[in-house]
């Protein structure tokens, strides 16, 4: 079995025989020579290119080391492209702010509505801020995962995705954001089975949960090692970001690394998975939705039974002193001063 790379990005699992001969690329149709040594190479190669598509190829995720080195080979390629989006971004976010400017500047001139004035000015401003934020994530993962994507290329494929994508990261961030709420483990859990899901939102073209479900079925079954190939790149760069002086340039800079790491693992993935993956159960998609919303629900649930729990034990104290017809004002207030923590 031969591994072979397309200039978009896509890995193939190839025939031995496959060797020394020209392939095309199912996904952008670019033709390639597949490499192999001169015993594996056919003695010629056909007239036309060999179509190819991604086959499962089963077997356990590259190792960290081989993992990180693809990721450091793709971030030298990109990274003049992805400091240019990460600039590129401060920029128009910037840029966003101003749009607040307008709207102050009537509420100076007409007093009498300046209110409603200022609030039309930060939902507009708030509104734009949040568009393109959404805009630029989008084209920064564009960037990383097609090869052959500039910046300008990335940002004018990503245009008309920037409002979707909004709600997609809306949709992560709620249900991660309500499994760590639940002690905190099913927020670990669910931010490890949807690290994958911004690619396989951009390049499979699946809805929102159906992206975070995708990127659960490529991570399960490999759910630690990849949790420990992640938290290993992390560390490093922990330290590195750590080093006094340097260290939060250094950190900016290698910023893109840590996507790019993770779009190298969503790779690797597929080629051991193939295109193909089991459609999630019903049950399986309930349960990542309940759990998430749990989390939100679970906290004033128990602040209202905690809450409860005080205010009975205080009225059970108060009946017991009206029995035998005694009672002391005095001791009542007392114990709800306690129960308030005054």
């Amino acid at each position: 079995m031969i591994e072979y790379r397309c200039t978009c990005g896509k890995w193939f699992n190839l025939a031995d025989d496959l060797a020394g001969q020209k392939v095309e690329c199912c996904f952008c149709n670019s033709v390639g020579t597949v490499k192999g040594s001169a015993q594996e190479a056919a003695p010629a190669s056909p007239a036309a290119p060999v179509r190819v598509t991604p086959s499962a190829a089963g077997g356990p995720l590259s190792s960290f080391k081989e993992l990180f080195g693809r990721a450091w080979g793709l971030y030298k390629k990109k990274f003049l492209t992805m400091l240019g989006l990460m600039l590129l971004s401060i920029v128009l976010v910037l840029l966003s702010f101003s749009g607040m400017l307008p709207f102050v500047l009537l509420a100076k001139m007409m007093a009498s509505i300046k209110t409603p004035l200022v609030l039309a000015g930060f939902l507009v401003t708030a509104g734009g801020v949040m568009y393109v934020m959404s805009w630029t994530s989008a084209a920064y993962f564009h960037a990383i995962a097609f090869s052959e994507s500039g910046v300008m290329e990335s940002l004018r494929r990503t245009r008309g995705l920037a409002w979707g994508y909004m709600g997609f990261l809306a949709l992560w961030s709620l249900l991660v954001m309500g499994g760590s709420l639940l002690l905190l483990i099913p927020g670990i859990l669910f931010a490890v089975w949807f690290i994958l899901s911004p690619f396989v939102y951009l390049e499979e073209d699946g809805g929102s949960f159906a992206s975070l479900m995708r990127s659960r079925e490529y991570v399960r079954g490999y759910w630690w090692p990849l949790a420990l190939r992640l938290l290993g790149v992390w560390l490093i760069y922990a330290l590195i970001s750590a080093i006094p002086f340097v260290g939060q340039l250094a950190g900016f800079l290698l910023g893109p690394f840590l996507f790019i790491h993770i779009f190298v693992v969503y790779e690797d993935l597929k080629r051991i998975k193939g295109p193909t993956l089991p459609e999630p159960t019903r049950g399986a998609k309930a349960g990542v939705l309940v759990t998430g919303l749990a989390g939100f629900i679970a906290i004033p649930l128990a602040a209202i039974l905690i809450s409860g729990a005080a205010l009975t034990g205080i009225l059970f104290k108060t009946m017991t002193m009206f029995k035998g017809g005694t009672f002391n004002p005095a001791a009542v207030m007392q114990m709800q001063n306690r129960g308030s923590g005054n």
